[in-house]
């Protein structure tokens, strides 16, 4: 949709695929009492074992051939997924937005 007007909105849009991105479990919407008519809403969503520049650092990910080819054959078919199957490209694609979950790199933001 063009614009999420409430939080079934929101929950309706997570139409992409989990194995690749980190889904929406739920959403609340918030009063802005500052702006009655703004909607602010807090997304709830897999709590990340670590984000990529963590694990580039702590687990020296970088410097380790394997671990970087599963890292890439993780994240690539999310940015496909998104690209393809749902014409998103995503404009800030950096260490932070990539997180662990259960073992799989995801994509987030």
């Amino acid at each position: 949709p063009d614009e999420l007007n409430d939080v079934e909105d929101l929950i309706a849009f997570n139409r992409f695929d989990v194995r690749h991105v980190v889904p929406i479990l739920r959403a609340h919407e918030l009063e802005v009492k500052s702006s009655p008519s703004e909607k602010r809403y807090i997304l709830v969503m897999p709590r990340g074992e670590r984000n990529l520049l963590q694990a580039m650092s702590d687990e020296r990910l970088s410097r380790d051939p394997e671990k970087i080819v599963y890292f890439v054959r993780d994240i690539v078919p999310a940015i496909i997924h998104l690209h393809n199957d749902h014409n998103i490209l995503h404009s800030d694609l950096k260490p932070r937005n990539f997180v662990r979950i259960q073992g799989d790199w995801k994509l987030i933001d």
